[in-house]
């Protein structure tokens, strides 16, 4: 490895080791969301992430209401897990760093960006992958329909422990919202065969509403929200009814004025009752944590490597359809058709691969002919274009275009293997003509194979792929070399018996063209009518 190398592959070790902010989704110049697979391979596909279940922490809600902030103490939170009481805090002139964050209108973070260091966490089932997660733009005034459709269902699949940050209360305006975000989740989720989020936190920043803070006021307020929800006579779905039940609210007081107005993030500048807030909402946090890993639609636990797959899935989706996708039914639409669609492929390339292995070996690659062959690829992947017709979404038309797409592909992959298996085939063939040519002229020996050697090879280049073309070209070839040695009658009676052979094989055992029964009795049977 050169130096540069060496050099950069240390940078990113100790930047991992530490931790740092990375954008993981970003808005290119068309104003479209970018995903950048670098950093997806280097966090989930990580020797300490792939094979672990993962817990990804992820937080929404308005812009400029702290977000950033509270993320920040989590980390420290997550850093220092073996700490006790308020100790984790820190220095009381600690700066906070982390995500980029500061008081002010103006949004900082623009898109998703993860911390790199993922946290380890023992749990009664092993050892979980903690990610936590910032993002900006979900409800952003003013932004891309078709990007916010996008990045909020990125940010869904990029969740498994959802914070919903909520400024000062919880109106039915935020359920809606939140209904919207998991309607979302639910059918990108079904998909690519996740689990729509495990977890939802209700944290309402700055309450004014009565002294009980904390979990104990939450439980009251969310519940107050709900009755009056229901007197409105609006109703949820029965998945949002779901995540209700098990959700929690937490209420967090004003920080104080010094805070407020700080970009330092001091704990000294702290009101004492957020303080303690703050501390009990991170600690409540950690002991949900362990029963909240993603998990598929089965509700078996994905891993990291598992987790790569499925949102490279994504990133496949949106670079072939962001300017189409602007619903969340066409989210989930696009994502369906591209999952089918992989795999379609992936089933049609096992299927060659097992083709191919079945015809490896001298015996094993003249048992189907070419044109055989590829009848019984044509065959396969037309039963699976038929397959793609029934699961695919969309419209007609869009239906149509996706089928042709894969048929195409399907068609190359095709074209590829015949051309690879005739040249087999034809290999195979010319073989097979020499074993049988020893056979029969038996004490002949290595001289003979010598000397056939040469314009056997070259026959190959002329050869039709059928049965009785390989014969009549064999035995041109066998003629040629052993003319000289033992007369041209003999050489062309070991190449016609081949193809003579081929014929009487098929037609005493029963085989279909293209199959003889056995490739050991075909060169007996050549070396006798040779």
């Amino acid at each position: 490895m050169d130096p540069t190398s060496r050099s950069k592959e240390l940078s990113e070790v100790m930047d991992r080791d530490i931790g740092e902010a990375k954008q993981l989704v970003a808005f290119d110049l068309s104003g479209s969301i970018a995903i950048n697979e670098d950093v997806l391979r280097s966090c989930f596909l990580a020797e300490d992430v792939k094979d672990r279940p993962l817990c990804l922490i992820s937080i929404i809600g308005e812009e400029r209401k702290g977000k950033s902030f509270l993320l920040n103490y989590l980390l420290r939170r997550l850093s220092q897990l073996e700490l006790k009481d308020q100790q984790w805090l820190g220095a009381e002139d600690e700066d906070l760093t982390g995500f980029e964050w500061k008081s002010g209108a103006n949004t900082t973070t623009k898109g998703v960006f993860i911390w790199s260091k993922p946290f380890l966490m023992e749990t009664g089932r092993g050892k979980v992958v903690i990610f936590v997660l910032d993002s900006e733009g979900c409800n952003s005034v003013g932004q891309d329909t078709a990007c916010i459709v996008q990045l909020s269902a990125l940010s869904m699949l990029l969740s498994s422990y959802l914070i919903f940050n909520i400024s000062t209360k919880l109106k039915q305006t935020d359920l809606d919202d939140l209904e919207k975000f998991l309607d979302l989740a639910q059918q990108t989720g079904e998909a690519i065969d996740l689990d729509p989020i495990q977890h939802v936190d209700f944290v309402v920043r700055d309450w004014f509403g009565s002294i009980d803070y904390g979990e104990k006021g939450g439980v009251k307020h969310l519940q107050e929200t709900l009755q009056k929800v229901q007197k409105s006579n609006s109703t949820y779905p029965p998945f949002m009814e779901k995540i209700l039940a098990k959700s929690r609210c937490y209420l967090l007081p004003f920080p104080g004025k010094s805070i407020a107005l700080s970009s330092k993030g001091h704990v000294k500048d702290m009101d004492s009752d957020f303080r303690d807030a703050l501390v009990d909402y991170c600690d409540v946090l950690l002991q949900t944590l362990p029963g909240c890993t993603r998990k598929d639609s089965k509700g078996f636990d994905v891993s990291g490597s598992q987790f790569f797959s499925q949102m490279k899935l994504f990133t496949e989706t949106i670079e072939k359809y962001s300017l189409k996708i602007r619903t969340p039914h066409e989210m989930a639409d696009a994502l369906c058709n591209v999952n089918c669609a992989k795999k379609c492929l992936a089933d049609f390339d096992e299927f060659l691969r097992q083709q191919k292995q079945s015809s490896d070996g001298v015996f094993k690659s003249v048992r189907v002919v070419p044109s055989t062959m590829r009848s019984l690829l044509e065959a396969r992947a037309e039963k699976l274009s038929e397959e793609f017709v029934c699961a695919a979404r969309g419209n007609a038309t869009e239906r149509e275009q996706e089928t042709a797409r894969l048929q195409d592909q399907l068609h190359r992959r095709i074209q590829t293997f015949c051309t690879m298996y005739g040249s087999s085939f034809r290999r195979g063939v010319i073989k097979c003509g020499v074993m049988a040519g020893a056979a029969a002229l038996g004490t002949a020996g290595a001289t003979v194979g010598a000397i056939v050697a040469g314009p056997v090879l070259a026959a190959g280049a002329v050869l039709s792929g059928t049965l009785e073309g390989a014969g009549i070209a064999l035995g041109a070839g066998l003629g040629t070399g052993l003319g000289a040695l033992l007369g041209s009658g003999v050489g062309a009676g070991v190449g016609a018996g081949v193809g003579q052979a081929l014929r009487s094989q098929q037609s005493s055992s029963g085989a279909r063209p293209g199959r003889p029964a056995d490739s050991e009795a075909l060169l007996k049977d050549a070396g006798r009518e040779s």
